[in-house]
């Protein structure tokens, strides 16, 4: 039985190669793009799910102020109640520089490593990043202590045992390799390509450093029982903060799960974790869905497309014994193999294109793509359920004629079928629509993003971060890079504006406390980033007296602290208090996500980290290898690394960028599989009125009036898919857009495009096809009828 089955519905096809392969193809493409996206957010859902104590994880931080800690509060969070099992402090270095040999033997290696963190020795404790070599209770419990991955090991040292090793730190310490990380491609909100020991701090910075109140520079985690309520630990903890440092101005503490941080959709200040964007994922799982479902839906349009072949099949097998249940369960046969197949070629297009998409979303998925007899046969019921569902609607419409009103010709001229089939292609088309509505919106957003006037001039700066040696001789190093005419000013200061993830601090100012966001600078400041000075004054140059008293704020902050007058306003510091000297006009200093939030900007040149050089923009090769030579006669043995400043602001909307070319080639791929449809519903139609067209012709018609009479039916269910997709995608941009500080106005251009390009697509489908069938000879036509 089963055996006869499969031959009549292989027989069958390879008689309508091209229809199954049109359909083969639909199917393999929207399953391949359902794979690849349900892995994609497979993987995101599961961040940080490899720490084995994912859920008893929280991160201390207070509320309204920052997400990470002063370094002293590890301690007291640990005395303040017995439900806390550990607590561990880190902080996040970016280009650090590692160096292993000795220079004068020629044998020294050096290279440069992003996300190296300073750490308790509880953080292998806390955290699951497994360990290759060494011991994860004691790795790091010695200062100068250092663990590095596999592939920075291997890197550094070869084949050699890298346990024990010497590694030379920004020029500013020698560590020792206590342990190695394995490589690992698990999704963490965490990165870490390296943990130095934070003890090392107290050898450094001195004994009382990591029990300083003021610092705020910590992320500190903490790790509770399985059943216990992190909120009234928050709440216990509030208090007892409280009662020691701010009975007359209480914090409030709270405790934010490991598992919720990587989808905040606005993380406070001072966040030092990775971030993915709920929205987006959701996004990308209904366009699979959908996707699946224009190919489903395509793949009943061309099967009762072609039904019309088989009418006299159905009646002779009525006449020959076969009942209704018999042949259902051959039509749904064919279907189900056209599905595997799909199936075969879908697994085909993911193993040949899966590194091209880990290219596009910039991630190595870890165990690659669906293996393992489990998830085939998930992969294997669903392509069965695919083919079930697809094949029941024309199993049902070719097995309800009558016998006799097959063989008298009578079933090809009804409407049948007519109307769902029209529905389905509304549905396609309003799906493809909406979809490129949604590129063109995403395309403009992005572009006004980029576009937008930052409030600084961003173009010609080039930074570069500072090391040991270049920050000792600052001074020396701008005096030698203002010899070139080319360079127009220089300035150090604690962020790159545009990328600061927004470290704030809280002062004084008129007997009240306010948050204020912060970054610590030199008196050319201004003039690199040519800010707008409206009141008062900048910081005066070679002036000892501003360092450390003089202050400017920005338009935000006045309005925040609610100054009328805001020269001469006193405002306590770190450990003094500063005077507003001057007043600069609002400029964007993160990313477009975030409205401009209270700056200010304190003259501590002491405190910088990052070197900014504008260049006039004449000969910008030449000023770099000067700009080189120079750091390289200041700072020797250091890698020479700079960036640009508007390509580096540009860089904070990645993300966007790359769920805007993932959407692009899935949107594009939803557009084709309806077009596919599209084709076999004008092919029905043709068919249908095979004898009109025969008869317009011997009647003299033209070939225009014969596509024209083809086409006008099914472009007003195209035009009907484009206004219905209107309203859809205005709610859904909507939405969206209210997750940026800044955004474009959607407009109409987009919608007015959009319909010109559906038309235009729905034309080129339909066209082939209804000039192909307008130019039939009328002769073979009729002989056929």
């Amino acid at each position: 039985m089963i055996i006869h089955l499969l031959k009549t519905a292989f027989r069958f096809l390879y008689r309508n190669r091209i229809n199954a392969l049109i359909n083969v193809l639909g199917l393999a493409i929207s399953i391949a793009v359902f794979i690849f996206i349900v892995r994609y957010v497979q993987y995101q859902l599961n961040t940080d799910s490899s720490h084995v104590h994912a859920d008893r994880i929280y991160r201390l931080e207070y509320v309204g102020f920052s997400t990470a800690c002063s370094a002293g509060i590890k301690d007291l969070v640990e005395q303040s109640g017995p439900e806390v099992i550990r607590a561990v402090r880190y902080y996040p270095n970016k280009d650090v520089q590692l160096d292993y040999g000795e220079k004068a033997k020629t044998n020294l290696k050096s290279m440069k490593v992003d996300d190296i963190l300073w750490a308790d020795s509880s953080f292998l404790e806390v955290f699951s990043y497994p360990l290759k070599q060494g011991n994860p209770k004691t790795c790091l419990s010695q200062p100068f202590s250092i663990v590095l991955t596999e592939a920075i090991a291997e890197n550094l040292f070869g084949d050699d045992d890298p346990m024990g090793k010497m590694v030379t730190v920004n020029h500013r310490g020698t560590f020792k390799v206590s342990g190695i990380l394995e490589n690992s491609h698990e999704p963490v909100s965490i990165p870490v390509n390296g943990l130095m020991s934070l003890v090392t701090m107290r050898e450094m910075r001195g004994p009382d450093f990591l029990k300083n109140m003021d610092n705020w520079f910590f992320a500190t985690y903490l790790m509770l029982p399985k059943t216990h309520n992190p909120d009234s630990t928050a709440a216990r903890f509030s208090r007892y903060y409280n009662d020691r440092f701010h009975p007359n101005d209480p914090l409030t503490f709270r405790l934010n799960p490991l598992k919720s941080i990587y989808f905040e959709s606005n993380p406070g200040s001072s966040d030092y974790s990775l971030h993915g964007n709920l929205q987006f994922l959701r996004i990308l799982s209904a366009v699979a869905i959908l996707i699946l479902l224009i190919a489903i839906s395509n793949f009943i349009n061309l099967s009762t497309a072609v039904a019309g072949l088989r009418f006299r099949e159905v009646g002779i097998r009525k006449l020959a014994g076969a009942n209704k249940t018999k042949l259902m369960r051959q039509y749904l046969s064919e279907s189900v193999i056209i599905a595997l197949f799909a199936l075969l070629v879908a697994l085909l297009f993911v193993e040949l294109l899966r590194v091209d998409f880990e290219y596009i979303i910039a991630t190595k998925i870890q165990n690659g793509f669906p293996k393992g007899l489990g998830n085939m046969l998930i992969l294997i019921a669903g392509s069965i359920g695919i083919g079930v569902l697809a094949g029941i609607y024309p199993s049902l419409y070719l097995t309800s004629f009558q016998p006799a009103d097959v063989l008298k010709g009578r079933a090809t001229k009804g409407k049948n079928g007519q109307m769902f089939s029209r529905i389905l292609i509304v549905f396609q088309f309003m799906v493809s629509a909406i979809l490129i509505i949604v590129i063109l919106v995403i395309g403009k957003q992005l572009h006004f993003l980029k576009d937008k006037d930052l409030g600084y001039q961003a173009n010609q700066i080039v930074y570069l971060d500072l090391n040991k040696d270049l920050g000792g001789k600052k001074d020396a190093f701008r005096e030698k890079l203002l010899l070139n005419p080319q360079i127009k000013s220089v300035t150090f200061s604690s962020f790159k504006p545009g990328a600061m993830n927004g470290e704030t601090f809280r002062r004084e100012v008129n007997g009240k406390r306010y948050n204020l966001y912060y970054t610590m600078t030199d008196a050319d400041f201004t003039d690199v980033f040519q800010l707008d000075i409206l009141q008062g004054r900048g910081f005066h140059k070679n002036s000892a007296a501003d360092i450390g008293t003089a202050i400017v704020l920005n338009e935000t902050a006045v309005k925040h602290l609610g100054l009328n007058e805001a020269v001469g306003t006193r405002i306590s510091l770190f450990d003094s208090v500063g005077t507003v000297v001057g007043v600069v006009k609002d400029y964007h200093f993160r990313s477009m996500h975030h409205g401009i939030g209270p700056m200010c900007i304190l003259n501590l040149p002491d405190w910088s980290r990052v070197c900014q050089i504008r260049l006039s923009g004449h000969d910008i090769p030449a000023n770099l290898e000067y700009i080189q030579s120079v750091y390289e006669s200041v700072a020797p043995g250091n890698i020479f690394d700079y960036g640009f400043m508007d390509q580096g602001f540009q860089q904070l909307y990645k993300s966007e960028e790359r769920f805007a070319t993932m959407f692009n080639y899935f949107a594009a791929l939803a557009v084709f599989i309806a077009c596919i449809g599209l084709y076999g519903l004008i092919h029905r139609v043709a068919l249908q009125k095979r004898h009109e067209i025969c008869i317009r012709k011997v009647s003299g018609a033209s070939v225009f009036q014969i596509v024209f009479m083809l086409l006008k039916d099914l472009s007003k269910w195209v035009l009907l898919a484009f206004l219905i997709a209107c309203p859809i995608a205005w709610l859904a941009l909507s939405n969206w857009l209210a997750g940026f500080a800044y955004q474009t106005n959607i407009g109409i251009q987009p919608f007015l495009l959009t319909g010109i390009i559906l038309l235009l697509i729905a034309g080129m489908t339909m066209g082939y096809q209804a000039i192909r069938s307008a130019m039939m000879d009328p002769v073979k036509g009729l002989r056929s009828e």
